[in-house]
């Protein structure tokens, strides 16, 4: 049996929720000092901003321009932590979940798995595909070099492309897992692969 877009949604935020967690305890260690000053920057320059309107007269251009340039600054300074949640990701979300015949903690939890389409073993490649996708993994990945080795300018619009990107696979595989009948997103398309529940 097929499982549910609740149990897989659920196990999913679990799985995210373990992640974000041990990304900030390791991410502690990389730049604190200089996010914060920058988040502050951030939010004192959205602070100057009094209406919508003022997006639209003749200073938003130039307002614009300054919230990108602290966003990449941020983007800049984050790329080690990003670069810790990549491998990390990698290490729980592929290596992992192989390991486990399919399962996460989160999947464990809702007794739910990843299976081959073909009810043969689930191979390292299907497990890679699928978490590239679903796991933000390859758009991290796009990022962190994006970020590093791109000017501010071809960084900012290649991020939204990437980010553009990353909602139409995300919002494509919701609506696939609730309204087609195979229950499959995009990423289990492409992998070849299917959720079950443990059950049967």
């Amino acid at each position: 049996m097929k499982a549910t877009f609740i149990q897989r949604f659920l196990a999913y935020v679990i799985d995210m929720i373990l992640i974000i967690l041990i990304v900030n305890i390791i991410g502690s260690a990389f730049n604190q000092k200089q996010l914060k000053e920058l988040d502050k920057e951030l939010n004192d320059k959205l602070n100057t901003v009094e209406s919508v309107e003022q997006f639209y007269d003749d200073s938003s251009e130039e307002l614009l321009n300054e919230l990108a340039d602290i966003q990449y600054r941020i983007d800049k300074a984050s790329a080690p932590i990003t670069a810790v949640n990549i491998i990390i990701s990698i290490g729980y979300f592929i290596i992992f979940q192989y390991m486990n015949n399919g399962q996460t903690l989160g999947k464990k939890l809702f007794k739910i798995k990843v299976q081959s389409e073909k009810k043969e073993k689930l191979s390292l490649m299907q497990i890679t595909v699928r978490s590239l996708l679903i796991n933000v993994i390859a758009f991290n990945f796009i990022n962190v070099l994006a970020v590093v080795f791109l000017s501010k300018d071809l960084y900012l619009a290649v991020n939204s492309i990437v980010t553009f990107g990353q909602w139409i696979i995300f919002i494509a595989s919701v609506l696939l897992i609730l309204y087609n009948k195979d229950k499959n997103g995009v990423h289990d398309m492409l992998a070849k692969t299917k959720v079950i529940n443990e059950r049967g």
